[in-house]
Parts: C-alpha cells; sequence; structure tokens
C-alpha cells in the first residue's frame, strides 16, 4: 500500500480493527518511500485516516496477506513515485494498492515505467482509485494508465444467502476515456 505521509498509530489501530471485527492479527510493516523502517515521513492527520482505511481493508479482504505500507514523504507526485518504486521492488510483493490520485495531465505517460514489474520480480499488479470527483473532471491518474487496474467505489446489494442483486457506482466515482493514454492491447 502506497500512501503519503505517517500515521503514528495505524499498528495499533489495525491490531483494534482486527479484534473488533474477528480478524486474524495482521503482518504489517512500515516504511518510508526509501525503505528506512526508522526514518518515516512526519505525522499528517488527514493522510492518517486514508492510511487507516487503506490498510484496515486490505486487511479485512485478505486476511492472511502481508501487508507492507509504503510511506511517502509528502504528497507531491515525485515522492508517491519514488514510494510505489520501493513498494515494487520489495520482496515479496506482488500488488501495489494507490487510493490517491490527481486529475490527467499531458506528460502523465512519462511516469507510467514506475507501474511495471522490475526485472527479476515476480509479476506485480498495479491498482488505483478511480477517484471521486465525477466524469466532469475526467479520469484520475494513475489509474488512467494504462498499466494500472482502475477501481471505483460502489454498493453492493446481497440477499440472505449472499447472491449479488445488484451493484451500482457511487454518485461521484469517476471514470471515462483518457485525454494522454492508449488503452493496454
Amino acid at each position: 500500500i502506497v500512501d503519503a505521509y505517517n500515521d503514528p498509530t495505524i499498528a495499533s489501530d489495525l491490531a483494534k480493527f482486527s479484534s473488533t471485527f474477528g480478524l486474524p492479527q495482521a503482518s504489517l510493516s512500515v516504511v518510508s518511500q526509501t525503505g528506512s523502517k526508522t526514518a518515516l515521513p512526519k505525522n499528517n492527520a488527514g493522510w492518517s485516516s486514508e492510511i487507516a482505511l487503506d490498510v484496515e481493508w486490505a486487511h479485512a479482504i485478505a486476511p492472511g496477506a502481508k501487508i507492507l505500507l509504503v510511506e511517502a514523504k509528502s504528497d507531491s507526485l515525485t515522492d508517491l513515485m519514488a514510494a510505489v518504486d520501493d513498494a515494487r521492488s520489495a520482496a515479496g510483493v506482488s500488488v501495489v494498492s494507490m487510493s490517491w490520485g490527481t486529475s490527467e495531465f499531458q506528460t502523465e505517460t512519462s511516469y507510467d515505467s514506475h507501474f511495471t514489474t522490475p526485472a527479476g520480480h515476480a509479476g506485480v499488479t498495479f491498482v488505483a482509485a478511480s477517484g471521486v470527483w465525477g466524469s466532469w473532471y475526467g479520469p484520475d491518474y494513475p489509474a488512467s494508465s494504462p498499466n494500472v487496474l482502475s477501481v471505483g467505489g460502489t454498493t453492493l446489494s446481497l440477499d440472505s444467502s449472499g447472491n449479488v442483486l445488484s451493484e451500482t457506482p457511487w454518485q461521484d466515482s469517476t471514470g471515462g476515456t483518457s485525454s494522454y493514454e492508449y488503452a493496454a492491447s
């Protein structure tokens, strides 16, 4: 999981989340964008909420997964990409999840190489939030990269047996055709 800044209480919050919802204790490692376990970025209350949401629900969806949280030193694209590079290169990583994004921009294709599997590493899947601004502003980047799986928010309705009755996208979930990226072939 790649996020910006540090959440100083993520380990204890995750333990409480796991206990509350009857989940096994999580395997969580937290590092900075340089891979340091001790020189973590400065704390940021706004991003701490995002980090908690990302980590806790990743654990709920995959309770046996080993979670590596890579914290960028800021929410600048340069720092977030450095964190993506650290995450994708980490031993054993198979998925890099990014719940952040920005409006598309003309030079975004120059960043697409960050969303590729490094040489000598097993395949890595990159997942990013589609965005929350609605189609008015178009798709978010990096979700619009052909190297990234874009995921938007939906509400699932199930019957008492767990069968899907319907799935509805959230009102302001973003999507659409990229102005700068070609579709993956």
